[in-house]
């Protein structure tokens, strides 16, 4: 058995899974006005809805969970949003002064703000914006009035053909509404419309790369010569664009759309991250491996079109939970991006309550998608499953047939590679588990195999053990580990390394 019972940690996050019914015991406690759903629509959504857990989004939108005690935001992510902020004042700060940038005149401001319908202080702001080429949208101090401001001027700003703004805001639109940092001008005329293009760009408290691909070149502009058209292709840094940066862009450039200002042909977005520069990135390049729902196919889609895919579906997750009737589309799963979600407790009490078997170490989302596939979802079907043929399961044979297959043989001390092969990892697992004949292959437990037939699994004889281990509730040794023996020295160094918001780290030691 495993040692785990002490890492059963709750990192509590959620996404969503397929075809399983909610647990319902927060809903029966509360009984909910029947919302409206005669629109089929949701409130305008911002730039992080469609990388939202989807748990997390159906649990905003349900109305059973308006009133649970939510959890607080962690410090160390109250830190990064500060962070984040004083960098963008900072940015500014320093781009303003390199531009030139001036405060707009008040007579810019008063026809932004005067009691007109919206279109009209559009169309008297823009008259006043003509000729500026870069516009500094006023500060807002989150009142609807100083938004409604922001969104005037943005838009008569686009309208006068500016070539930088700062500090945009676009106005509610197809479900959609959005803060980009700064909007530039693509081109040096008007599109058929009568508009021009913009792209968008954000500014981050962070590098613009992650994982660990070679640098590839990518268009970078500085912050005094910003345009796109000016920039030259640079290797900055092993890794790719960050997704998560893309996608906020690919739902900048999405709402342009709905306004008509957005760019045609290759899609572009900047992000001025920690390296000093705006860094481009192509929005409309196939770069995000897919599989073909219909057809099964693998293929690769661009982050615009993967974008609009994740938008769509937490709609859908939306809707069926503002829905009292619609069959909810996301459930709570134990995964490590969700340990500053609100909900992570409410969550954490449901998985408990069903005995999930995310609440395993190990048992990731994807991991447990097999699981699913295979009847299980619960902590206890998992620890009924028998190991050994788990562990032959794991090879990927199809130990059902196997099983079927020895028990017609005529003789039971036919060597089991007779019907297993002699593939390595097969033969291996083999003699681990001491199975020599066919008669040994008989005696495996068929209703543990047959769940996982035309299913690949891995590490499921590890969560095998790990769902003993934790119904048990007590300590156990390692499959295979009779003893721990921990070597002493005549002198030892013990270390404590602890993390601290904003993500610092610092080492005490004794």
């Amino acid at each position: 058995m495993v040692d785990l019972i002490d890492k059963v940690a709750v990192a509590n996050t959620v996404i969503s899974t397929d075809n399983k019914p909610r647990w319902k015991h927060l809903m029966n406690s509360i009984d909910p006005e029947e919302p409206d759903m005669s629109n089929n629509t949701i409130n305008p959504k911002g730039g992080y809805f469609a990388i939202t857990p989807e748990c997390k989004v159906h649990n905003e939108h349900d109305p059973a969970y308006a009133t649970v005690t939510k959890d607080p935001i962690p410090a160390a992510d109250l830190q990064r949003m500060e962070d984040g902020r004083r960098r963008e004042d900072d940015i500014s700060i320093e781009w303003s002064t390199l531009l030139g940038a001036t405060e707009l005149p008040q007579a810019v401001i008063s026809a932004a703000t005067g009691r007109h319908t919206f279109d009209v202080k559009v169309e008297a702001t823009a008259e006043k914006l003509r000729g500026r080429k870069v516009v500094w949208v006023p500060e807002c101090d989150r009142s609807t009035a100083s938004k409604q401001r922001r969104e005037v001027i943005t838009m008569a700003a686009m309208e006068a053909g500016a070539f930088f703004i700062w500090n945009a805001r676009l106005p509610a639109a197809n479900e959609m509404i959005s803060e980009p940092d700064f909007l530039i001008r693509a081109g040096s005329r008007r599109k058929s419309n009568g508009k021009f293009a913009y792209r968008p760009g954000d500014v981050k408290d962070a590098k613009s790369f992650e994982g660990t691909a070679a640098a590839q070149p990518l268009p970078v502009s500085t912050m005094g010569n910003y345009r796109f058209e000016h920039a030259d292709q640079r290797e900055l840094s092993v890794g790719k664009p960050k997704k998560k940066h893309s996608m906020q862009l690919a739902h900048y450039h999405e709402h342009l759309l709905s306004f008509g200002y957005e760019t045609t042909g290759d899609v572009w977005g900047g992000i001025l991250g920690r390296e000093g520069v705006i860094i481009w990135r192509n929005l409309s390049e196939p770069t995000i491996a897919s599989v073909d729902a219909e057809t099964g196919a693998k293929t690769k889609i661009s982050i615009l079109q993967h974008y609009r895919n994740e938008f769509a579906s937490r709609k859908d997750v939306a809707l069926a939970a503002i829905n009292p009737e619609a069959v909810p589309l996301a459930f709570p799963e134990l995964k490590t991006d969700c340990a500053s979600c609100e909900f992570r407790t409410v969550c954490h009490d449901e998985l408990v309550e069903a005995d999930h078997i995310t609440l395993l170490p190990g048992v990731t989302p994807t991991r447990a998608k097999a699981l699913y596939d295979a009847g299980i979802e619960t902590r206890g079907e998992l620890a009924k499953l028998d190991y050994n043929t788990a562990r032959l399961v794991e090879t990927g044979v199809n130990v059902a047939s196997l099983i079927s297959e020895a028990k017609t043989w005529d003789d039971p001390m036919t060597d089991a590679q007779t019907l297993t092969g002699s593939k390595r990892a097969v033969v291996d697992v083999l003699n681990e588990l001491q199975l020599e004949t066919v008669g040994d292959l008989s005696q495996l437990h068929y209703a543990t195999a047959e769940k996982f037939e035309g299913i690949k699994v891995t590490k499921l004889t590890s969560f095998v053990d790990a769902a003993r281990v934790a119904k048990v509730g007590k300590v156990h040794l390692a499959r295979g580990i009779s003893k721990l023996e921990i070597p002493r020295g005549d002198i030892e160094l013990h270390v404590d390394m602890e993390n601290e918001a904003g993500g610092v780290i610092y080492l005490w030691g004794s």
